[in-house]
């Protein structure tokens, strides 16, 4: 992880939760990774609603927590949506494959990306806390210049 400065939003319910996953589909590409943290409930699928609307996914996307991923191939980018909830170490998710799924070009969203970070490339990652009735995504960069600037354009550094 990098020192960039994270950035702060506060979410005002699900829509503001969808509309922050759609910018940042915006910026996502083909072998990315963005990994999500917060507790139960914090609103990690919803995030990952709005960042499957924003890469043109039609459909329900739901939580994989019992299937641990889902495959959305329809879109911009096809994209892996990974819940390691179940998952207790990174040796759990070798079998996953997930460097396969980079190295062809897929976008993946990890939630409790804890639970396996041996597994997982440097990326972006969004933490989700409750505040209140609302939520704090606060986002970080991971490794590379794009999401940096990404970054520092909305946070005025």
């Amino acid at each position: 992880m990098n020192d960039t400065i994270p950035l702060h939003i506060r979410l005002e319910g699900p829509d503001a939760t969808r509309a922050l996953g759609r910018a940042l589909a915006e910026r996502l590409r083909p072998g990315e990774m963005l990994a999500l943290s917060g507790d139960l409930g914090a609103g990690k699928t919803t995030l990952t609603q709005g960042l499957a609307d924003g890469l043109g996914i039609p459909g329900d996307v739901l939580s994989p927590t019992f299937a641990l991923m889902s495959e959305y191939r329809q879109g911009r980018i096809p994209l892996l949506h990974v819940d390691a909830y179940r998952l207790t170490s990174a040796a759990d998710a070798e079998h996953l494959g997930l460097d396969e799924y980079l190295d062809n070009g897929w976008a993946l969203v990890v939630e409790w990306p804890e639970n396996i970070a041996g597994a997982l490339p440097d990326g972006p990652t969004v933490h989700l806390g409750h505040a209140g009735d609302a939520r704090i995504a606060t986002i970080r960069a991971g490794e590379g210049e794009e999401w940096e600037e990404w970054l520092r354009a909305r946070t005025g550094d």
